[in-house]
């Protein structure tokens, strides 16, 4: 069996690194005040139902988990959107996928960013706040990251 050159094994992982995951991003040109986060809060209740995270301070809010399915796979999807370190508003959904696990018990997979469901979030509430959607560029479509941070 032949091996790959220490130098192409870290091309490769080099590579894989720049492939950053990043989560949605809605651009609005003006600072968000409580009615920006009454109308994110609202549109989040109407599509997901509660919201046990509503962080006025930080512009933070974290719907709960609901049932949802793609194909055959039944899961659970939350979103979460927040301000991040540049003031930017973040679209950020996670799904968990239930399957059948050792001894026919069902378990859930880890958390993982679900990008199609980000950017149409990221675009109603760009509809919503009348600002400009940005769509990620290659890095965001690169790959669907698995195991999202929750906070």
């Amino acid at each position: 069996m032949k091996r790959l050159p220490l130098a192409v094994m870290m091309a490769v992982g080099f590579a894989g690194c720049a492939m950053r995951y990043e989560p949605a991003r809605v651009l609005y040109p003006h600072p968000l005040t409580g009615a920006e986060f009454d109308l994110v809060a609202a549109l989040l209740r109407q599509r997901y139902g509660g919201l046990p995270v509503e962080d006025r301070a930080s512009f933070r809010l974290q719907t709960e988990w609901v049932p949802f399915q793609r194909g055959a796979e039944p899961g659970k999807r939350r979103a979460t959107v927040y301000r991040d370190v540049d003031r930017q508003l973040r679209v950020l959904v996670e799904i968990r996928y239930i399957r059948i696990g050792f001894g026919g018990l069902p378990e859930t997979t880890p958390s993982a960013g679900d990008i199609p469901a980000e950017e149409e979030l990221a675009g109603a509430l760009e509809r919503a706040l009348g600002s400009k959607f940005v769509i990620g560029k290659t890095s965001r479509n690169a790959s669907h990251r698995e195991g999202v941070a929750g906070g």
